[in-house]
């Protein structure tokens, strides 16, 4: 058994290798999205102009036009593109990170009480957005939203748990089935509302600021810059002291015949975490091997209540615009907040975001 200080340390390890791969496998999915959106253009660019020179009498569609019906060419593009991407993407990821520590049999870790389950409201988010941004492109190659909803969430899942795989073979961590769960919760939640609906009623929304830490001093500095890194693209990915997750609800949706709703207004709920420095506890062991209490940073938990918009019912004459304000609506729009803390305490934010 390790002696407590080494103890300590291993944990300190753990909650590093685990935030920096947190950190490399947003920024990787964020990169094969990204890909997908902008392979999309040569695609389109690629069908019209298989469209304009064949000799099949049909109307020539455009660039960014839904196909009418399923479009083998498209389907193709869609559905090898978006697999070579991500292959290339979980091999760079093994690559980059999981080949440096030692591999084992698959195992589970259980880590539902690290973190204040702020985490878990992240892969659910992830899995919804990939379940949306894949169902549109599965619609623009030709299918019908019940089949594009199906393979965009279910795809969605399999992404994700890709990720837990290689967390399950690695010593260091192993797969989680909060993880796991959570990703079926944020898939879930958008194949069922597209299955029964046929839209989005209710959407999740995320949201970071920056925060600073040096008035806490040089202690819990150095411990937020270990844990959250320093650099803006890094905080919003892996501070979870400043990321706000949203369940956004559509009012009109819910009550078409209120005839005085705009029908882009939405009503969000959100949730957010405060004081966190460690996964379970606000202490920790510095590489120098000293230890550090910080008891009186206290971990909270915030809940909000907020006004949102879905840009998605913003409808324009440019179908590049329409089309940018749906992928932008992931994100949830700065406006007026309430918030209640698990120590009971309320507080009205004239802007937050």
């Amino acid at each position: 058994m390790a002696a407590p200080k080494q103890a300590e340390l291993l944990v300190f390890i753990r909650i590093n290798k685990w935030k920096g791969r947190l950190f490399i496998g947003k920024l990787l999915l964020f990169l094969f999205l990204s890909g997908c959106f902008f392979s999309k253009s040569a695609i389109l660019a690629q069908t019209n102009a298989i469209i304009a020179t064949s000799n099949y009498k049909t109307k020539k569609l455009t660039l960014l036009q839904p196909a009418p019906k399923p479009n083998k060419t498209r389907l193709w593009f869609v559905a090898g593109g978006s697999t070579a991407t991500y292959t290339a993407s979980m091999v760079m990821l093994n690559k980059t990170w999981y080949s440096q520590y030692p591999r084992t049999q698959f195992h589970w870790f259980k880590d539902w009480d690290g973190w204040m389950q702020i985490d878990k409201a992240g892969h659910a988010w992830t899995a919804y957005f990939e379940a949306e941004y894949l169902t549109n492109l599965y619609q623009w190659a030709g299918l019908s939203l019940p089949k594009a909803a199906l393979l965009g969430g279910g795809t969605a899942l399999v992404y994700q748990n890709g990720i837990e795989l290689l967390d399950g073979t690695s010593v260091g961590w192993g797969a989680s089935p909060g993880d796991i769960a959570a990703n079926a919760l944020g898939a879930a939640a958008h194949t069922i509302q597209a299955l029964t609906w046929r839209q989005q009623r209710i959407r999740i929304k995320f949201f970071s600021h920056k925060l600073n830490y040096g008035h806490y001093g040089p202690a819990v500095q150095a411990r937020a810059l270990s844990l959250y890194g320093q650099s803006l693209p890094e905080r919003v990915l892996k501070d979870y002291n400043g990321q706000t997750y949203w369940v956004s609800a559509n009012l009109k949706s819910f009550a078409p015949r209120a005839k005085w709703l705009p029908k882009w207004l939405n009503l969000a709920a959100g949730y957010g975490v405060e004081g966190l420095l460690g996964a379970q506890k606000n202490s920790w062991e510095t590489p120098q091997g000293q230890t550090i209490n910080a008891p009186h940073i206290v971990r909270v938990r915030q809940f909000y209540l907020s006004p949102d918009i879905d840009l998605s019912r913003i409808k324009t004459r440019w179908r590049g615009v329409n089309i940018a304000l749906n992928m932008l609506n992931i994100i949830k729009i700065p406006a007026p907040a309430i918030s209640l803390n698990s120590k009971g305490k309320w507080q009205f934010y004239g802007l937050y975001w």
